[in-house]
């Protein structure tokens, strides 16, 4: 587990446990009131999709700086703008939050 948390117990002694890849990216985590959430990651190690047990899907999209841009749950979607604002050099410059 090269040091990652593999599981905890809590006080009622409900499990959670948790994978990694080489990398020691977080895989996925089982647990009792969430059940199985699966993350994928691009070659930078960003998290690029999120799957929780109910098959509820978000995907993340990142810049070139490997800052957020985007993040979409079905329709939903949140997205983030960089750069384009004055003196907004690698400030957040606006949010949006809406249906795609």
């Amino acid at each position: 587990a090269n040091g990652n948390l593999t599981s905890i117990k809590d006080g009622k002694g409900n499990t959670t446990s948790y994978t990694y890849d080489g990398f020691g990216n977080l895989l996925s985590s089982q647990s009792p009131d969430k059940g199985l959430t699966k993350y994928s990651y691009d070659v930078d190690g960003n998290v690029i999709q999120l799957t929780r047990a109910n098959n509820i899907v978000t995907t993340y999209t990142y810049d070139a700086l490997g800052r957020q841009t985007k993040a979409q749950t079905g329709t939903q979607v949140h997205a983030w703008v960089y750069d384009n604002c004055t003196n907004g050099k690698g400030r957040l410059c606006g949010t949006s939050d809406g249906t795609s």
